[in-house]
């Protein structure tokens, strides 16, 4: 690798590949060795006796990450040529497309390329010299802390967290049930990057007994794992008390919903009418599914009142509600609604608490409109305010429902609080429409399955065109609809109220993986003033 410009595409291609498990379902297997290609570089970099400067190690991990994030982010793609968001020109829609995707990938691998500068300087300390072992633990470390900063401020955005490749593997998602998320991520990584030592220490002896042992406690390492997994899933309490909830999935699309105007409504009622033949007793409706706000005039309530009287049913529906924002302006917020049969509106909703930057806000409105006018266009109607950081909980008769919409799902903290604030069952409302076939549609609804083992509850997810299903503590699909046709499903859902350790301490994980971090140099400070002191006393 001594040509700088093939060292160079190695790494990117090598965060290309890193990315794989993400982007490809049936490539999931892929995670527990995606990492070694690069790790091998890394790991050889940072223990030879030839210093590279910290600046090397930024832009080495800037490639790497921007290879990563450009596999991840890959799905904006698919968007093209951005029917839903208006008549946009093809020169445009290329514009759009490409700024998002590579202006995406390029501004969260500033955030990731840290961990290898942080590496790079942590190699120059006695500890990691002396003990190159800590070198994958903080590898893994830093990769669980840098993806926890991209679920911070309103641009943080986490769709490329690890653990997502591990969504259908009960097992081996069981601890994020301790301790989040970001834990799987780590034991993941760690997983990699200690079989790439195990490698690289057998490149440079060639002793096989001594890779052979190093492997076996790898390996070990994995059967704790899934051990720890098993008794997490076998331990797990089973609630007795049930309630029957439908699922109601219209099949209408970003674009269509704003000009279908009350035939969407009759879609909806055919499908609760039949979901209530099946004893349906709370309803579930997609994101906006009402594409207006709803109020005490709105065009559409009359018809709302009639489906929830003639199906007996509470209704849980998304539309726009207005109000004021903290600051006693007047806004409007994307919320979820509840419906009585005895046609009566409950006096709280749940409004978002996350937005989607460019979909439903602009940040830095004017900049952007004066630099890049074509994201300001994005928008497909009039901004929506966040809702309020406290979650909302619905307590009914029947249990007690948790409101999520859309973007919330992909932060643990949104769902630990609302299950903090009493909901046994947690409740997704999300428009996945714009994604079309693409992998964001499975990486958005891994998400949920990783809220559902995080927080103990289960997590029933309505979409307008899909994925909607009803996903087990477990964080298991036990029940779906396909893709892109109209339809319900009905399932009897635990109602479950045992707190998992995640919900009592949140994201401590990632805090003490940054204090790992600084391990090595504590370490170093300390030789130092022993060392100080001791000459003091030779003296």
């Amino acid at each position: 690798m001594k040509n700088s410009f093939l060292c160079a595409l190695f790494v990117f291609a090598a965060g290309l590949f890193a990315s794989l498990p993400l982007c490809v379902g049936w490539l999931s297997f892929l995670s527990f060795f995606a990492l070694i290609p690069y790790l091998l570089l890394l790991f050889s970099q940072l223990l030879a006796q030839e210093r590279r400067s910290l600046a090397f190690y930024y832009r080495q991990g800037m490639l790497f990450f921007l290879g990563f994030l450009i596999g991840v982010f890959h799905f904006f793609v698919a968007m093209y040529p951005m029917e839903f968001a208006g008549d946009f020109t093809t020169p445009v829609a290329v514009f759009v497309v490409a700024f998002a995707w590579l202006g995406l990938s390029f501004l969260y691998a500033l955030v990731y390329a840290l961990l290898i500068l942080a590496l790079g300087a942590l190699s120059r300390l006695a500890a990691v010299r002396r003990f190159p072992l800590l070198l994958p633990f903080l590898f893994a470390a830093g990769f669980s802390v840098v993806e926890y900063l991209q679920t911070l401020t309103w641009a943080g955005t986490p769709w490329g967290v690890y653990a997502l490749t591990l969504a259908d593997r009960a097992l081996l998602v069981a601890p994020a049930s301790l301790l989040g998320a970001h834990f799987i991520s780590f034991l993941l990584v760690l997983f990699n990057a200690l079989l790439a030592l195990c490698i690289l220490r057998f490149w440079k002896s060639r002793d096989r007994r001594r890779f052979l042992r190093a492997v076996s406690a790898v390996l070990l390492f994995f059967v704790l794992w899934c051990g720890v997994g098993g008794i997490l899933t076998l331990t797990r309490q089973k609630p007795n008390e049930t309630v029957r909830v439908a699922i109601l999935q219209g099949n209408i699309s970003s674009r269509d919903k704003w000009t279908l105007g009350s035939n969407s409504i009759q879609i909806f009622r055919r499908l609760a009418l039949d979901a209530a033949k099946e004893g349906a007793t709370v309803m579930l409706w997609p994101e906006t599914a009402i594409p207006s706000v709803l109020s005490e005039h709105s065009y559409y309530l009359d018809d709302l009142f009639d489906i929830a009287e003639e199906t007996n049913a509470i209704q849980i529906i998304g539309a726009f509600r207005e109000g004021v924002d903290g600051d006693g302006n007047d806004a409007e917020y994307n919320s979820l609604f509840v419906i009585y049969p005895d046609r009566t509106v409950k006096d709280v909703t749940y409004d978002k608490r996350h937005l989607v930057p460019f979909g439903e806000f602009v940040p830095f409105a004017h900049l952007i409109e004066t630099l890049v006018p074509p994201m300001a266009e994005l928008m497909t109607r009039d901004p929506v305010t966040a809702g309020s950081d406290e979650p909302t909980v619905f307590h009914e008769d029947c249990g007690s429902f948790g409101g999520l919409i859309c973007f919330d799902s992909i932060y643990g903290e949104l769902a630990r609080a609302t299950v903090k604030g009493g909901a046994e069952v947690l409740l997704l409302a999300t428009n996945d429409s714009w994604f079309l076939e693409s992998a964001a549609l499975r990486q958005h609804h891994a998400q949920a399955q990783l809220r559902a083992v995080e927080t103990g509850r289960y997590v029933v997810r309505c979409g307008v065109t899909g994925i909607s299903s009803v996903i087990d503590t477990r964080g298991q699909t036990v029940k779906t609809l396909p893709d892109n046709t109209c339809g319900y499903l009905v399932a009897d859902v635990p109602l479950c109220g045992d707190t998992t350790p995640f919900v009592y301490v949140g994201n401590l994980f990632v805090g003490l993986s940054a204090l790992f971090l600084l391990s090595p140099a504590m370490y170093e400070l300390t030789l130092y003033f022993l060392t100080k002191r001791r000459n003091q006393y030779a003296s």
